[in-house]
């Protein structure tokens, strides 16, 4: 799926039905994988599908199965649906896969949450672990694959908008103040520059506080060509990948190792919170022209592009 930006804006866009929000819906990976022989179906119980099960918490780790299956790789899925609760439990998880033989060759998905994986974590994986897929991760480590956020699913009812083609405003700030300290600081960096639309902001931010509809969100955010999108608890957001979606890009810093992935998308990377302090007009305009005509790899907008990459590691796993 490569195309300049210009290009990109210009089509319909992605699919809602290939949009990607974050976290893996265990039913449609089943559905997605060549062989299916790659699931345990037997772990159902303690599968956590992120809009149709209980919180995989309310099972707990003891339904794991400890004797070897005839299954070449089994996915397990742990994680909660609400993303603030973090990466808690993850020593406890991997401590009792400590505990089960290697030949049972587990790959865990964990669904995404605004904690950062980091070394500390990756330290823990025992060896009858062979892949954790993470979101938000600043490690690197060949056990560990990082996946996005994605869109808000909040926003669903809006992933068949298309991208404006006639983008009149150059960019948008709107965000809650209270997920991370540095936000306020962005916030003071470009609440007085005139070519950035601030959106009133209060402690929660008028988008996650309701007084702003969606819609109204998202038709705002397309009709800039930047916007404003400093990290909240965790490096990733998903305005980023709102921004994305729609042909708007994003102003993010550096910061994170999984950033790293991210060059093959039109994003504006700063190297420090202090860049958002130095935008100006000219200079936003000028990368816009730029960044434009840059062919771009737009493929990790597409949930069956992460569906696709999480199978073949698994097929290139060792038995």
């Amino acid at each position: 799926m490569k195309m300049t930006l210009r290009e990109f804006i210009e089509s319909p866009g992605v699919p809602s039905d290939d949009t990607y929000t974050g976290g893996i819906d265990e039913d449609l990976f089943f559905n997605c994988v060549r062989d299916e022989t790659y699931l345990n179906r037997n772990l159902e119980a303690s599968l956590f599908t992120r809009f149709r099960r209980k919180l995989y918490y309310d099972y707990g780790i003891g339904t794991i199965p400890l004797e070897p299956e005839t299954f070449k790789h089994q996915f397990l899925f742990w994680g909660c649906i609400d993303r603030d609760s973090g990466l808690d439990s993850l020593p406890a998880l991997f401590g009792h896969l400590s505990r089960v033989p290697e030949s049972n060759r587990f790959i865990v998905m964990l669904n995404a949450t605004d904690d950062t994986f980091t070394q500390l974590h990756a330290e823990m994986i025992p060896d009858s672990v062979k892949k954790v897929c993470a979101a938000n991760c600043d490690v690197d480590h060949p056990k560990v694959q990082w996946y996005p956020l994605g869109r808000d699913g909040n926003n669903a009812e809006y992933f068949d908008v298309a991208p404006r083609k006639d983008k009149q405003q150059l960019a948008y700030c709107n965000f809650s103040l209270g997920t991370h300290p540095s936000r306020a600081t962005v916030l003071d960096s470009v609440k007085n520059k005139e070519f950035v639309n601030v959106v009133e902001i209060d402690g929660h931010g008028l988008h996650s506080g309701y007084p702003m509809s969606n819609e109204r969100f998202i038709d705002e955010l397309n009709n800039h060509k930047f916007a404003v999108c400093p990290r909240g608890r965790g490096y990733d957001t998903l305005r980023m990948w709102d921004s994305l979606y729609l042909g708007v890009i994003p102003i993010v810093v550096r910061e994170a190792q999984f950033h790293d992935h991210l060059t093959c998308l039109p994003i504006l990377f700063l190297d420090s919170v202090d860049g958002y302090r130095e935008l100006t007009r000219e200079f936003l305009e000028r990368k816009h022209a730029e960044m434009l005509h840059v062919e771009y790899d737009f493929s990790m907008l597409r949930e069956s592009y992460w569906l696709r990459l999480f199978s073949e590691k698994a097929e290139a796993l060792p038995i």
